[in-house]
C-alpha cells in the first residue's frame, strides 16, 4: 500500500529527514537531481550524442534540475539550463547548486556540452539545438494558481518541443494537493516524484498531465517519516490479501457469505439481478433477492443460483415498509444486506429505506437509489451510524447527500469524501475517476483500476455486489470496500484489452470477476 501526501505531508517529511535523522538538505537534493538524470537517461536511450534541456525555476526544484544538469553532463550528453530568475533570486541549496554547475562550465570536457542561460529569457525560450528530452524543473509542490511571464512561456514551449518531457516531482503548473490546473501545466511523459506520491497526481487533472509516475528514493524512506494525521493511501494488487480469505476444506455455502439483496422495480430489474450475480461470482455462498411481487416472475426465471422471493409491494410496485416484515428471516440470517439497485424513487422505497434504516447492529450496504432516499434527509443519514453501512455514491448521487455542488467534489474527492465517512461514521466509496473510499477514521484510499469504458449503465452493481460477498466472507468492511474497487476496475481493464472501451458494458466486467478473483484467491 502506497503512502500518498499533500503539500504539507511532503514538507513535514522533508523537515523530518533532516532534524530527526539529520540528513542535510544538500543530500535530499543531490539523490532527487541523480535520480531524475537517470531517469532521463532510460528515457533517451543513454546519454552520449544526446542533447537535453533543464529549465529550471529558483526554489528547491530548480536545484534538482540543477544536480540532474550535472549528472548528465557526467554520463556524456549535452546540456542546456534555462534558469528562470536571475542569480540574485536564488538562496540555499539552489544557488550552491548552481555555483557548482558554472564551475563545471569552465572544465575542459564540459565546457564544449553545456550552456546557460542565467537570466529571464526576453525572448521566446527555446534551446540551441532540438533536444532529445526537456526536464521540467520549474515549481515543485505547493504550487497553485495561474502561470505567467517567462514560467508559462517556458511551459508553452516545453509542451510542444516534440520530445519527452520529464517533470521533476509534479509537472510545473499542476496543484499538488488536489490535481487542478490554473490555466496551464507541463504536459509531462514522465513524473519522477521524489520519495512517496503526491495526491495531485493521482486525481482532478493530476493523471492526464504527470504521464507515467515514477517514485524514486532519496536514500531515507520517507514513507515512515509521513506524519500526516489524516492518511491517504493508494491500493495496489499487493493490498487484496486481507480481502481473500484461505476456505477451510470443510466450508459451506453459509460459512463463506451470506447476502441479502433487496433490490429491483418494474423496469430496473437488471439492476437487481446484475447485483446478485455479482456476488455470488465474488464468492458469496448465498444470495437471496428479494425483490417486489411484481417483477418476481422475471428475475425467477433470469437467475438461476440466486433464490428469489417476491415480497410485498407499494402502489407505485416498489418494495414497502412492509417488505421488511416479509424478510425478517433473512434479516436475522444474512451477514450483510445490500439495498438500493433499482430500487425506485416512489414513496413507498422511501418509506421502506427508512424502515430499514430503524434497525440496528446490521451491515448493510446502500447503493443507487437507497442513497438518492438519503438526500435532503439529515435525520435519516444520521441514522446510518446505529449500524455498520457503505455507501457507493458517484459525484451526483454523492451531491444530493452532501450539499456540495459537483464542482466542489471533483475539485475535492478526498478531502470532501474523508469529511463525510467521518461525520456520519460510515465507509463511502465516491466511485469516478479515481475512486475514492474513506473509512471513519479518516482514512482514505485511492483506487489504481479502471478505466474511462466502464462510465456505463449497471457498473455500479457489480460492485456493489461484489463488495457485498466479499465483506459477507470476510467481516472486514473497510477492506472489502477498496478491495472491491480495485477488483471490479481490474475486471473492467481487462476487458478493455480486448473490446476496447466504446464497446464494455457491465455483463463484460461481470464475465471477467472469476479470472480476477482467481488471481488473488489464497485457494487457486
Amino acid at each position: 500500500m502506497d503512502i500518498v501526501l499533500d503539500t504539507s505531508g511532503t514538507r513535514a517529511a522533508d523537515r523530518l529527514a533532516m532534524k530527526k535523522l539529520g540528513v542535510p538538505q544538500v543530500i535530499l537534493m543531490e539523490n532527487a537531481g541523480r535520480s531524475v538524470a537517470e531517469v532521463t537517461v532510460e528515457t533517451i536511450g543513454g546519454a552520449r550524442g544526446k542533447s537535453v534541456t533543464i529549465v529550471c525555476g529558483k526554489g528547491k526544484n530548480g536545484g534538482d534540475g540543477l544536480v540532474a544538469a550535472r549528472h548528465l553532463l557526467a554520463a556524456g550528453a549535452s546540456v542546456h539550463v534555462i534558469l528562470l530568475s536571475p542569480r540574485s533570486k536564488l538562496g540555499g541549496e539552489t544557488l550552491r547548486q548552481y555555483t557548482i554547475l558554472r564551475r563545471v562550465a569552465l572544465l575542459k570536457g564540459s565546457r564544449d556540452r553545456l550552456s546557460m542561460a542565467a537570466s529571464i529569457p526576453r525572448g521566446p525560450v527555446a534551446p540551441r539545438e532540438p533536444p532529445s528530452a526537456v526536464i521540467d524543473a520549474i515549481f515543485g509542490t505547493g504550487f497553485h494558481g495561474k502561470l505567467a511571464g517567462p514560467a508559462k512561456r517556458a511551459i508553452d514551449w516545453m509542451n510542444s518541443a516534440g520530445c519527452p518531457v520529464i517533470s521533476v516531482d509534479v509537472p510545473s503548473g499542476l496543484n499538488s494537493d488536489d490535481g487542478s490546473v490554473g490555466n496551464t501545466s507541463v504536459r509531462a511523459d514522465t513524473c519522477v516524484t521524489m520519495g512517496t506520491l503526491k495526491t495531485g497526481l493521482l486525481i482532478g487533472e493530476g493523471p492526464e498531465r504527470c504521464g507515467k509516475i515514477r517514485v524514486v528514493d532519496l536514500g531515507v524512506d520517507m514513507k515512515t517519516l509521513a506524519t500526516a494525521r489524516d492518511p491517504v493511501f493508494r491500493i495496489g494488487e499487493e493490498d487484496l490479501g486481507e480481502c481473500f480469505r484461505r476456505r477451510a476444506r470443510d466450508s459451506h455455502k453459509h460459512s463463506v457469505g451470506k447476502v441479502l439483496i433487496l433490490a429491483g422495480s418494474v423496469g430496473l430489474t437488471g439492476a437487481a439481478a446484475m447485483a446478485a450475480v455479482a456476488a455470488m461470482r465474488s464468492g458469496a455462498g448465498a444470495v437471496v433477492l428479494g425483490v417486489p411481487r411484481s417483477i418476481y416472475p422475471v428475475l425467477s426465471k433470469k437467475l438461476t443460483e440466486v433464490m428469489v422471493k417476491p415480497l410485498s409491494e407499494s402502489p407505485e410496485a416498489t418494495l414497502c415498509p412492509d417488505s421488511i416484515s416479509d424478510v425478517k428471516t433473512e434479516l436475522a440470517w444474512a451477514d450483510v444486506i445490500l439495498t438500493g439497485p433499482g430500487l425506485g424513487m416512489g414513496s413507498g422505497a422511501h418509506d421502506f429505506i427508512e424502515k430499514l434504516l430503524k434497525l440496528r447492529n446490521k451491515s448493510i450496504l446502500l447503493d443507487a437509489d437507497g442513497l438518492n432516499h438519503l438526500a435532503g434527509d439529515s435525520s435519516l443519514q444520521g441514522r446510518l451510524k446505529h449500524n455498520t453501512c457503505i455507501l457507493t455514491p458517484h459525484t451526483g448521487e454523492f451531491s444530493r447527500l452532501s450539499g456540495y455542488s459537483y464542482d466542489e467534489i471533483e475539485k475535492g474527492r478526498v478531502v470532501l469524501t474523508r469529511k463525510y465517512a467521518r461525520k456520519y461514521g460510515v465507509f463511502i466509496v465516491l466511485k469516478g475517476s479515481p475512486s475514492i473510499t474513506a473509512d471513519p477514521a479518516g482514512r482514505v484510499f485511492i483506487n489504481s483500476t479502471g478505466n474511462p469504458g466502464m462510465a456505463t449503465a449497471g457498473m455500479g452493481d457489480v460492485l456493489a455486489g461484489i463488495i457485498s460477498a466479499m465483506w459477507a466472507e470476510s467481516g472486514k468492511p473497510l477492506e472489502s470496500t477498496y478491495g472491491g474497487v480495485f477488483v471490479h476496475g481490474h475486471a473492467g481493464d481487462l476487458v478493455r484489452e480486448t473490446l476496447g472501451i466504446r464497446s464494455l458494458l457491465a455483463g463484460d466486467v461481470l464475465s471477467q470477476l472469476p479470472k480476477v478473483i482467481k488471481s488473488y484467491d489464497f485457494n487457486g
